[in-house]
């Protein structure tokens, strides 16, 4: 499948790929399957083994086990710079001296491709990533967004099979990170590549990706769209690592087709939806995002009967703070609806909040 710029959006697949230094397993029988033009993003903390995945794409690192693809070649021998693999790193590595379109013709040069298809390639390039006017420009004298820009423009043109990106908008302050998350989306969806972005900001992997593969320890714990993600971890360790998470322990008292009925303590009970299979009498742990909550003066099925201890105030959003019965604490976060966020004077211990 051929995209702009004569780019081929191949399928990738990482097959049993296992990585050890020493004793250390870096990376644990690992397998995905990317889809052609599809946007992935390796999510995980420091030390999850995202890094040493991204190496073994793109051959910087041997692999102990398991086979690489792209399209239909085997590409797990081939030397780092045949397997044609295009990167984005985080401090863009311009060459100060050379302007813009010098910049993006650098590894066109390299190729033995010719002048005038050089600057017609380069052209082209500028154009599709809408920075044809900043040309003669240096890297010293473009923004954070700009150079990025220019880095991408840089890596696409030599038509890559596959693109990766490590990190791309940690260099940038955290307005233009916020502005620049969509842009660059919008930029890989109209240039059709396959790539695989690896972060450890979940704001920049939920936003960018059409699929995120949460990874920790070598493994991956869960790879599912965005919203799923988030809205129903497998794990408990996906739970905690992707946005803000209540836990709350209980017993289950009741099974029926609409989901496990959990004792909290001597007044809460709550329904919640198992991630697997569970048992009557059995102790679980029940994961709630804060925004989940509403609160209510009006007793019901589902309350949570909790003493409110606190709250932090943060402009368009209001974080209280409750505790149940038996010790056990969490919060509930409110977002403004155009306005900032107000207090709730009226909040006191007993108030029933209703999960909705």
């Amino acid at each position: 499948m051929k995209t702009q710029l004569g780019l081929a959006a191949l399928p990738v697949a990482l097959e049993n790929i296992t990585v050890r230094y020493g004793a250390f397993t870096a990376v644990d029988d690992l397998s995905l399957a990317i889809a052609p033009g599809e946007i992935l993003a390796l999510l995980g903390p420091s030390g999850c083994g995202k890094t040493t995945t991204l190496k073994a794409i793109t051959g910087l690192q041997a692999v102990d086990a398991g086979r690489i693809r792209f399209g239909a070649e085997d590409v797990t021998e081939v030397a780092p710079h045949r397997r044609g693999v295009g990167m984005v790193f985080q401090n863009y590595a311009l060459f100060p001296h050379l302007n813009v379109t010098e910049n993006v013709a650098f590894g066109l040069a390299m190729h033995g491709v010719e002048k005038a298809e050089r600057a017609a390639r380069a052209t082209g390039a500028l154009a599709l990533l809408q920075i044809g006017e900043l040309a003669a420009k240096y890297p010293g004298q473009l923004s954070g967004g700009q150079q990025q820009r220019v880095a991408l423009a840089r890596t696409l043109v030599v038509r890559p099979k596959v693109l990766l990106l490590d990190e791309p908008l940690s260099a940038l302050d955290r307005q233009l990170r916020d502005v620049m998350r969509t842009e660059l989306r919008r930029l890989l969806k109209e240039v059709g590549i396959t790539a695989i972005i690896v972060t450890h900001d979940q704001d920049e992997a939920l936003t960018l990706a059409d699929r995120v593969a949460v990874m920790n320890a070598g493994r991956i714990e869960q790879i599912d769209s965005p919203r799923d993600i988030y809205a129903s971890p497998r794990t408990r360790f996906v739970a905690g690592f992707i946005g803000q998470t209540n836990t709350l322990r209980g017993t289950i008292t009741s099974l029926s087709a609409n989901g496990a009925l959990v004792r909290l303590d001597a007044h809460n009970e709550i329904l919640a939806r198992p991630m697997r299979t569970v048992a009557i009498g059995e102790t679980v742990e029940v994961a709630i995002r804060p925004e989940a909550f509403s609160l209510s003066p009006v007793p019901d099925a589902m309350r949570l009967i909790a003493q409110a201890t606190g709250e932090t105030y943060a402009g368009g959003t209001t974080e209280w703070h409750f505790r149940l019965a038996g010790g056990q604490v969490f919060r509930v976060l409110s977002v403004a609806d155009g306005v900032p966020a107000q207090p709730l004077p009226h909040l006191r211990p007993g108030r029933a909040l209703i999960l909705e």
